[in-house]
């Protein structure tokens, strides 16, 4: 099961649907469950994928690419989301280019310390990130000041305060619906899906493919998507 409600797939789209799910599609041509669980009502899908882009991805947000993304990974890990924590801190650890400095990150993230990894305006965006998931009737005009006295600008600052928003709809979202990364054709395919089933030999994967491993003497075949291991049966799930 990819989520707790139904999620349409694009053979069985609607016109409405179908437009909405070419707006959603990444640039492999797939949609994320992320977005294809609002398959039931288009327009919030629309909306979705609008402020998605708008958040992170504009040309007018000039906070670091790697550190939206890390802003985007810790508030993730405050809400105990691994959907997006898994999509996110992976681009992050791209994008940082030093797989030493991206463990120390990562490290103090997953222990609520940025301080250990971080100082100065960066540090100071990430205690707003903490605040604001956390306790955010806790907020004060302060807050916003503190970012201002380490340099950034008033659209700088809404960009933070607009990626912390976003990724706590989504968290919310997600964690909310049951939304997993297991694609659509696994379960058309007829698996046996969980988190524990065991890896038999190692192979790398990402967002876009799916890998078969060799088969296994008494295991079966398996596939692998994004972390999720999936046993292939001779018929479909109950």
């Amino acid at each position: 099961m990819s989520a707790w409600i139904e999620m349409i797939s694009d053979e069985d789209a609607g016109p409405e649907l179908a437009e909405m799910l070419d707006l959603a599609r990444t640039p492999h041509g797939t949609v994320d469950n992320v977005m294809r669980v609002h398959s039931l009502r288009p327009n919030t899908m629309k909306g979705h994928v609008t402020l998605y882009r708008a958040a992170l991805h504009d040309d007018t947000n000039t906070i670091p690419m790697w550190l939206q993304e890390t802003i985007s990974s810790y508030v993730s890990i405050l809400n105990d989301c691994p959907y997006s924590l898994a999509n996110h801190w992976k681009n992050a650890a791209h994008l940082i280019g030093d797989t030493e400095k991206a463990t120390k990150v990562e490290q103090a993230l997953r222990a609520h310390r940025p301080e250990d990894a971080f100082q100065g305006a960066e540090l100071e965006m990430l205690k707003y990130a903490y605040k604001l998931t956390t306790k955010p009737g806790d907020m004060q005009q302060q807050d916003v000041q503190n970012l201002r006295d380490f340099g950034l600008d008033d659209g700088q600052i809404l960009d933070v305060n607009q990626i912390v928003g976003y990724f706590n709809y989504v968290n919310r979202l997600l964690n909310g619906l049951g939304v997993s990364t297991i694609p659509l054709v696994l379960k058309k395919h007829g698996c046996c899906l969980g988190k524990n089933l065991p890896l038999f030999c190692g192979l790398s994967y990402d967002q876009t493919a799916l890998h078969t491993l060799e088969e296994q003497p008494g295991a079966g075949r398996f596939v692998v998507y994004q972390g999720w291991f999936a046993q292939l049966c001779d018929h479909a799930p109950a």
